[in-house]
């Protein structure tokens, strides 16, 4: 009779089979694309253009530049889908690595004012101190997972609810797309649709709360009912041989078509829409192509993300290609205006919580509240007298404007730890064996898709379609009942 240890099945520790897994060859791959590109794109094109800067700058820019390429790296190798991590080292990559390494080269930047070096260091450091905090707090957010598989998700899509919020879509679509001015405006571009709210009175010079209001429900409404109707369709064969469900589908489909178009609305705002969908449909492949996503990523924010602009304006404006636009559009000044924040703390002090308490409170009209702090990347245009005072103001901005370093720390750790605990809870229900669709298997993709307006701020003007959508997902969700009995 056999012993009890030689029935028990043999472990064996887990190997790399090189023949058919090809991560640590993408993973290698992409790291060293990432670290070459900036010498292919900027450097090379840009050699001998500049003033001679610190030798430190180029020491710390690459050393963001090799942690970011590093860590996407390793997120391809990991092949999991952790969709927040990567929207933010790749966001981090195009906006803070790339784009400020030719600035730093040229001495140049879109907000044309003057960087010295010493300043410019500071702004590198706490550009690293967020990196590293966001790396460490999520690792160690998410430490104890449960092996413990549940038949049933605890809060789940109901389809009910999700028809109800199509309907109320479909019911409420025409006031907003008369009030946002029609097929005349919404397909005019970004110009057209401001004058049309300020026009209407929604935008007045004191206060954009009511314009505000106005498009994020055009908005956030009809793409999560649009969101929600194609992940309940996609794992429902009864519902999918329903006639009228596909006939709401593409009423929703048309509705979103009038009001999240990419030429009357942000580009951030578009790109959200088509990665949640990206991120939820590739998220429920048990291998998605996360090496994929990443390029495609990185490669539109280079190459397509500047070509929209052109939608935002009455009169064609001729885009500079790369590496030029990194030095002219405003879209890329991101480091600067992190840069820019320190200046303003030295000349101002600290805001001492007043623009973090501003965003989390960001429903409040100022009428009420006449002290709520305006949007940080205000306070940079204001400082340095710059015509057009829609900046950027990152994340690290953000914290560093309130508390320094520590602000950074905790914004940018936190989101960090809020990473890694929704994505630990993302993977474990993403393949549902069954019809019912886990909150978070929408929750995450959508929050994803959403980051990178949240990491190129302000956080006061990112907060209002964060909500709507959040509140929008939670409404078409139901909890389990609890059967069991004691």
């Amino acid at each position: 009779m056999p012993s009890p240890a030689a029935s028990q099945p043999t472990r064996l520790s887990p190997r790399v089979d090189f023949r058919r897994d090809s991560r640590p060859i993408s993973s290698a791959a992409l790291t060293c694309a990432l670290i070459a590109l900036p010498l292919l794109v900027v450097s090379v094109p840009l050699t001998g253009e500049g003033p001679d800067r610190d030798p430190a700058l180029f020491v710390l820019q690459w050393a963001i530049i090799l942690l970011i390429s590093v860590r996407l790296g390793l997120l391809v190798y990991a092949g999991r889908p952790k969709w927040l991590s990567i929207v933010f080292w790749c966001f981090s990559y195009v906006w803070i690595g790339v784009a400020n390494l030719a600035q730093i080269q040229t001495g140049r930047n879109p907000l044309l004012t003057s960087i010295p070096d010493q300043l410019a260091l500071i702004q590198l450091i706490v550009i690293l101190v967020g990196l590293v905090s966001f790396d460490l707090a999520q690792a160690a957010s998410g430490h104890q997972t449960s092996s413990v598989t549940l038949q049933q998700p605890a809060v789940s899509i109901s389809v009910k609810r999700v028809v109800c919020l199509s309907g109320v879509s479909v019911a409420v679509s025409p006031v907003l797309f008369l009030s946002l001015g029609g097929f005349d405006v919404l397909f005019k571009n970004r110009e057209a649709a401001n004058a049309q709210l300020t026009d209407s009175g929604l935008y007045s010079e004191g206060s954009h709360a009511a314009g505000g209001i106005i498009i994020s429900l055009s908005n956030a409404v009809p793409f999560v009912a649009l969101f929600s109707l194609a992940a309940v369709l996609s794992s429902s064969p009864k519902l999918r041989r329903k006639f009228e469900i596909w006939l709401l589908l593409a009423l929703v489909l048309a509705i979103n078509v009038l009001l999240n178009n990419p030429i009357s609305n942000p580009r951030y705002w578009f790109l959200t829409v088509v990665l949640s969908f990206v991120f939820f449909f590739l998220g429920r492949r048990p291998r998605p192509p996360i090496l994929s996503v990443a390029v495609a990523f990185i490669a539109a924010s280079l190459v397509l993300f500047p070509l929209l602009n052109v939608f935002r304006y009455d009169v064609y404006q001729k885009q500079s290609g790369l590496p030029e636009v990194f030095l002219d559009n405003t879209d890329f000044g991101a480091v600067t205006d992190i840069g820019l924040i320190v200046r303003y703390v030295d000349r101002h002090g600290h805001t001492d919580g007043k623009q973090l308490l501003g965003a989390a409170l960001f429903a409040v009209p100022r009428a009420i509240w006449q002290d709520k702090a305006a949007n940080t990347y205000a306070l940079i245009a204001e400082d340095i007298n710059f015509p057009y005072p829609n900046l950027d103001s990152p994340l690290w901005a953000e914290g560093y404007v309130d508390f320094g370093l520590a602000g950074v720390i905790l914004l940018l750790g936190g989101l960090g730890f809020l990473a890694g605990r929704l994505e630990k809870e993302y993977l474990h229900r993403r393949c549902p064996s069954n019809s019912k669709i886990a909150l978070i298997s929408l929750l995450l993709p959508a929050m994803a898709a959403y980051a990178p307006i949240v990491l190129r701020g302000s956080l006061l003007q990112a907060m209002a379609r964060l909500a709507v959508m959040v509140v929008c997902l939670l409404l078409v969700c139901e909890r389990r009942k609890n059967t069991s009995t004691r």
